[in-house]
């Protein structure tokens, strides 16, 4: 495996079987292909541009798009992806149980633009509708960003206080800025609500750190 980019959270890896491993804007990602010669490329962004990756298509390059799914005019080969259903259901039944089937909730989902978190939030309100005690006290969308789910919950916190019994979220990446927002509230070692989506290490390391009860489908 070569790096070719190492910029912040972008990297850019081409494999000894010439492929592209991008988790990083595809424009740049693009042009290091077409300079590379490259056979593949194996990609994990939101934001990628059509351009880019129609220049990999056009010589000869697969294109496997992973986790995020894209319009139907982005060139691709292929799309692999998980059940975001089933990974929103999971962690929102969990929760539901934890709580005994009573408490209030907040939603903390990703990006209102993503198919995954769409489904992710659908699949799991399904699962709360079930539990007449449950009550959402309200959605938010976090653009899967960590600080704006820490100033969203401190938010939340201000409003609810203690009627914060759970904190589902789609992803680790709110559950860090949740989790961080509660201790900023004075909120001590098991004391703090539930919590699901622990898929990024810090999250895991928070919740550990803070005797925090959580669930997450990696």
């Amino acid at each position: 495996m070569r790096h070719l980019c190492v910029a912040g959270p972008c990297e850019v890896r081409l494999d000894n079987a010439g492929v592209l491993h991008a988790n990083c804007v595809l424009a740049l990602a693009g042009d290091v292909a077409v300079a590379t010669g490259m056979a593949g490329a194996y990609a994990y962004q939101l934001d990628m541009a059509p351009g880019e990756l129609g220049r990999v298509c056009a010589r000869d390059g697969a294109v496997v798009l992973v986790g995020r799914g894209v319009s139907a005019e982005v060139p691709h080969t292929s799309f692999v992806t998980a059940d975001d259903a089933v990974i929103g259901r999971t962690a929102a039944l969990w929760l539901a149980e934890t709580l005994k089937g009573e408490g209030g909730v907040v939603l903390l989902s990703g990006r209102a633009d993503a198919v995954p978190a769409q489904l992710r939030l659908a699949a799991a309100r399904e699962v709360f509708a079930r539990f007449p005690g449950i009550e959402i006290l309200d959605t938010i969308w976090t653009d899967w960003e960590r600080n704006r789910a820490r100033r969203s919950v401190s938010e939340a916190i201000a409003r609810w206080g203690d009627a914060i019994a759970g904190v589902w979220c789609d992803s680790g990446q709110q559950g860090v800025g949740s989790i961080e927002a509660f201790v900023e509230a004075g909120y001590g070692p098991g004391t703090i609500p539930p919590h699901t989506g622990g898929d990024i290490n810090l999250c895991y390391k928070l919740a550990i750190r803070h005797q925090v009860r959580m669930v997450a489908t990696d």
